[in-house]
């Protein structure tokens, strides 16, 4: 158990980050996925898990993911690798873009609203300063390969997904 608000606790997430998979395998490119609070689907573990109880969920749970990012970057940083440090995360809160984060709207649905949804959320996050952005080309789930709609979908998708600083394909689709 750690508390990632303080300098100490993001230190020693860090350290064991950086011995268990940075120099041993050489990540250098983070992906932290679901750093927000997901107390929908853990409802009695996400407020203990994610600040040991000391303050409201609501309060923390937007802050949480861009602490994480920052002491990922700490972490690459005294490697002297923070100019190359990116952090794609799910989440972010405003001025997680000077600690290398970059932001995707998270698992969305394979429809034309979605899509529509992307370009204002892009537009948003992009005036808030937050410049490193992208989405689920074709969106995450729903998607349906042989419906001539998603086909149509994910052509559009990726024609608005080349004006995206970052361009990532991602989704899952049951067989």
């Amino acid at each position: 158990m750690y508390d990632i608000f303080t300098e100490a606790g993001r230190k020693m997430m860090m350290d064991n980050v950086l011995q268990h998979y940075f120099f041993a395998d050489g990540i250098q490119v983070w992906w932290l996925d679901c750093p927000e609070p997901c107390s929908r689907s853990c409802p009695n573990g996400a407020p203990f898990f994610y600040n040991s109880g000391m303050y409201p969920e609501n309060m923390v749970g937007s802050m949480f993911p861009s602490m994480l990012i920052q002491a990922t970057y700490e972490a690459m940083a005294s490697v002297n690798l923070s100019h190359e440090a990116v952090m794609l995360s799910r989440s972010a809160w405003a001025g997680a873009q000077r600690h290398g984060g970059a932001v995707w709207s998270g698992d969305i649905a394979s429809t034309f609203d979605s899509l529509a949804q992307q370009i204002r959320a892009g537009l948003n996050i992009a005036m808030s300063g937050i410049y490193y952005w992208t989405t689920d080309i074709g969106g995450y789930h729903g998607g349906d390969l042989t419906d001539p709609e998603f086909e149509e979908l994910i052509v559009r998708w990726f024609q608005f997904g080349a004006f995206c600083p970052l361009f990532r394909l991602h989704g899952f689709v049951m067989q």
